[in-house]
């Protein structure tokens, strides 16, 4: 069985709440009716029953959270508020509220009453209430907790480090959603906004790591680093807050860092220098640690390296459980991948939350990356227990992203053989000319003689390439000729692009076949993914398991998801046999707070290349058509949507 939205939110609620919580607070928060409340927690419990806790009531009290198995009750429930967490992530659109109350609470002296925040917001208790929430989704993030005392407020407990770095997070939400908050008030005077303090600082901060080869800060991180020396100043009254393991500062020193950071903080303007403490410039190395971006395992601790490498071992072979692709993970992948994993120790070990930008879109050779860095993700947080975001990812959707691309993963490379009757100067003259301009699509390119094509099995090339006339060739050949005669369409780049996709569409059919295009009227979400486990019922099995395991993989890697599409696929789950499913919906319906019509649910098989392509091609024909085209899908046939596939 697994819990509704409705019935995390109340979970949620409770576990959170230090006192009872009453059924109407529960409705203000869930936006729905005390009796829905009575039935969801109902229904919660029944969850709840075999892992030691369950949510009980005290009459003119309220609801509070019991463990019947203190031991087995504590790890469950902290397992799932950090997995209900995880499946739901933050936008502007739908936070402002919830960030306009963290910025006050961040520049709040003391506690922050509910009636100020209905006064700040222009709302009723209720709509606080349900904001609440969000800002509490938020501040997981960033290792705060959201407290409420009673006859005083509401305030926020954690390190000066988590609230300088979820400042520094608000700072740059706002500056692109609503910079006017960033021009006025206590927020404002946090980053010096009034005075041309921060443009001097940024330039000491580009100048200072511009000299520094060693060390490698991407633009991204530099305003991050900036804005931390900024708040070192305005916040200097909370700098004895501000402290460092000894494993931490051991740490640190082992790469130089605080000698580092001391160097930086000489090259600050003097009204800087005169107050920077100890523990702000050990503060400030540890930033610079978190954002700094290692280009050599030779930087990397030998032990810590060694740990790695058995590391990125393992992972390749739980990928290779699922994809046969382990040719393409190369010496500089494992380097990379090597500093990658360092780079994520040093950010979980001093607590940094990264909140980087959105990936970007996918582009044609994405899927796949984002497939591996899903994988990555589970196998991650079945070694460590360490749940990764879609930020913390990016860095891997990279690196796997360049090892497929270096290894032509990507696609389904052919074998060509050439025979003219000008002879093979001609020949090699042409085969040299195919491999600069396609050497991505070809894996090799054999020349022949006229007389050699008798004794030649050409059932081993995917295409003969020749000015010969047919009926002279070995009568046993039915394969794709070329004809040579069309010089100008040999040098038409587009021409063998036709080629493969005549080649793809032919071998894409056999996938994607007319009982495979469902016309539907979902309502719902559940209605999709129920309509999928129906059609794989005896393959899938585990109803639950099923769904836990896609809810999972929506939360590791969301960006793929373009336009009208939603991809589905579940994480770590292989059918026997390749899959491509089209759902079409009559009307669009809300996924992930955002409406589609079109949803695509695919398997790769055995994970062999030329499943991984073919379902890869056929996914392409959808993410990267035309609004046009994905909005008339319900209204078009299935030979119509199929005859007009073209992009490789």
């Amino acid at each position: 069985m697994m819990i509704s939205d409705i019935g995390k939110t109340i979970v949620q609620a409770v576990a959170n709440s230090e006192n009872y919580i009453s059924s109407e607070d529960l409705s203000k928060i869930c936006n729905v009716s005390i009796n829905t409340i009575r039935k969801e927690i109902d229904m919660v419990n029944v969850f709840l029953q075999d892992h030691g806790c369950a949510i009980e009531t005290k009459m003119a009290s309220g609801y509070y959270l019991t463990m019947k198995d203190p031991k087995q009750g504590q790890i469950f429930l902290q397992q799932l508020l950090k997995d209900i967490r995880q499946f739901r992530y933050m936008n502007y659109a739908e936070y402002s509220s919830a960030y306009i109350i963290l910025m006050k609470l961040l520049t709040s002296s003391g506690y922050t009453t509910i009636e100020t925040l209905m006064e700040c917001l222009y709302c009723s208790k209720s709509t606080v209430f349900r904001t609440l929430d969000q800002t509490t989704l938020i501040l997981d993030q960033f290792h705060l907790t959201l407290k409420n005392r009673r006859n005083s407020g509401l305030y926020l407990e954690g390190s000066e480090w988590s609230k300088r770095l979820c400042l520094i997070f608000l700072h740059k939400v706002f500056i692109h959603e609503n910079p006017e908050l960033t021009r006025r008030g206590i927020f404002a005077s946090y980053f010096l906004n009034q005075t041309d303090f921060p443009q001097r600082i940024r330039t000491v901060v580009l100048r200072f790591f511009a000299c520094h080869r060693q060390l490698t800060i991407p633009d991204i991180h530099l305003i991050k680093i900036s804005q931390f020396i900024l708040l070192s100043h305005s916040r200097s009254h909370y700098s004895h807050e501000l402290s460092l393991s000894t494993a931490q500062k051991q740490r640190l020193q082992q790469h130089g860092l605080i000698d580092i950071a001391s160097q930086l903080a000489g090259q600050l303007p003097p009204v800087f220098r005169q107050e920077i403490t100890n523990s702000e410039i050990e503060a400030l190395a540890a930033l610079i640690a978190c954002c700094m971006s290692f280009s050599s395992p030779e930087q990397i601790p030998q032990p810590a390296l060694s740990k790695i490498r058995q590391e990125i071992n393992e992972l390749i072979e739980y990928i290779e459980k699922y994809y046969e692709i382990g040719s393409c993970f190369d010496e500089p992948f494992y380097q990379s991948f090597a500093c990658y994993l360092y780079s994520l120790k040093l950010k979980q070990e001093f607590h940094f939350s990264t909140d980087e930008e959105e990936l970007s879109n996918s582009t044609k050779d994405g899927l796949l990356s984002a497939d591996l860095s899903s994988l990555f993700a589970l196998f991650y947080w079945t070694r460590h227990q360490i749940f990764l975001r879609e930020a913390d990812l990016s860095d891997a959707y990279y690196i796997f992203n360049r090892a497929l691309f270096c290894n032509n993963t990507y696609y389904q490379k052919i074998r060509l053989a050439i025979v003219s009757r000008h002879g093979r100067y001609y020949s090699e003259n042409l085969s040299t000319r195919l491999k600069a301009g396609f050497a991505r699509y070809i894996r090799s390119v054999d020349i022949f003689e006229y007389s050699e094509l008798n004794d030649l099995d050409l059932r081993l090339y995917d295409a003969l390439i020749t000015d010969i006339n047919r009926k002279t060739l070995p009568s046993d050949y039915t394969g794709q000729i070329i004809d040579l005669r069309l010089r100008h369409a040999l040098n038409d780049s587009n021409y063998l692009a036709s080629f493969l996709l005549q080649r793809f569409n032919n071998r894409a059919r056999l996938l994607f076949r007319e009982k495979n295009f469902h016309k539907t009227n979902f309502s719902c979400q559940q209605e999709v993914i129920e309509a999928i486990y129906d059609l794989f019922r005896n393959e899938i099995g585990d109803h639950d398991r099923f769904i836990r395991d896609l809810r999972m993989r929506d939360s590791f890697i969301s960006y793929e998801r373009e336009k009208n599409v939603v991809l589905i696929t579940p994480l770590a789950l292989r059918l026997e046999k390749p899959v491509f499913e089209l759902f079409v919906n009559r009307k669009p319906i809300l996924w992930q707070r955002r409406k589609a019509s079109v949803f695509i649910f695919y398997q790769q098989g055995d994970g062999s290349p030329e499943n991984v392509q073919i379902i890869s091609y056929l996914l392409k024909q959808f993410i990267h058509q035309n609004d046009l085209f994905l909005n008339t899908l319900y209204r078009r046939s299935y030979r119509d949507i199929i005859s007009i596939f073209h992009i490789l």
